[in-house]
């Protein structure tokens, strides 16, 4: 089962890799700080649908804010981030 209408608010994560949005749909991110200490993107994105990211901080190793790969992507949103790293990265395949 893929994920499903998640709604995530003021929240602040400590993780290895950040947020892999592998198939998922209804992902909604608002007001979050993602501080990362492997991972090279805080938002992975693949295959995926329905995204909003509104007001994302980026602390951490990550070097990008977002990468979005696969061929079956849509109305992905990415608002009001005060991130000062390169925003949005495509895969080939985007």
């Amino acid at each position: 089962m893929n994920v499903q209408e998640i709604y995530l608010k003021n929240s602040v994560f400590h993780t290895e890799q950040g947020v892999h949005c592998i198939e998922s749909k209804g992902v909604n991110l608002k007001n979050v700080t993602l501080h990362t200490t492997a991972a090279e993107h805080a938002i992975q994105v693949l295959n995926s649908r329905d995204l909003n990211f509104e007001k994302i901080e980026i602390g951490g190793k990550a070097t990008k804010a977002l990468k979005v790969d696969g061929r079956s992507n849509s109305s992905i949103r990415l608002q009001q981030t005060g991130v000062d790293k390169p925003v949005v990265e495509l895969g080939p395949d985007v």
